[in-house]
């Protein structure tokens, strides 16, 4: 109920159209300067773009958006966010697409049948860091079992992974006596990560 509240008081100073960035990140996704912003107009359009700069390079450039009065560095910004947001999608697509290559490769069944594999687990130096949870959380849905995705940093010799869980398999605890293998590990029931 807080939080709705919050969202609410947000939405309303929002659609004063008052802030330099925001309506430059509008602009550049091609929403109309008299349209009403919306809890969607925030989880569907602004977030992701926000979230990009942060997945595949330095979150302070949105935060350096969503503060400045500057337009000419307003629009610079937004720009950027709109490219990056772009970035983001085709290396989801394409990562997408390598893993569910993957999968038809290996010849596995994925599924709830005794004989199926239970959870789903690849790697891969050439997938970026910024997006294998998406793709993770992609792969629940569609196969509705455990996903961990791991980028192999060849270099370094880690594999730095992403997972997303199913209801009744909560993943940091299941990885919890794996723990002494992990240099990093944290999360919760329906999502987490180690290296």
């Amino acid at each position: 109920l807080e939080n709705r509240r919050l969202v609410q008081q947000g939405i309303t100073v929002m659609n004063k159209r008052q802030r330099t960035g925001v309506e430059a990140l509008l602009t550049q996704a091609g929403v109309a300067p008299d349209a009403p912003l919306t809890a969607e107009t925030v989880g569907f359009v602004l977030g992701p773009r926000l979230n990009a700069v942060g997945r595949l390079e330095d979150a302070n450039d949105a935060a350096l958006l969503l503060i400045t009065r500057d337009e000419a560095e307003a629009r610079r910004l937004a720009s950027q966010m709109e490219a990056l947001n772009r970035r983001r999608r085709e290396l989801c697509e394409k990562t997408t697409r390598e893993a569910e290559q993957f999968l038809r490769q290996s010849g596995v069944t994925i599924g709830p049948n005794e004989t199926d594999t239970k959870a789903i687990v690849l790697a891969s130096p050439d997938w970026h860091l910024g997006v294998i949870g998406i793709v993770a959380s992609r792969l629940v849905d569609s196969y509705h079992v455990p996903v961990f995705l791991m980028v192999h940093d060849t270099q370094a010799n880690t594999l730095r992974c992403s997972a997303r869980s199913i209801k009744g398999f909560p993943l940091v605890e299941a990885l919890e006596p794996l723990r002494h293998f992990f240099t990093v590990f944290g999360g919760h029931a329906m999502a987490g990560g180690f290296t």
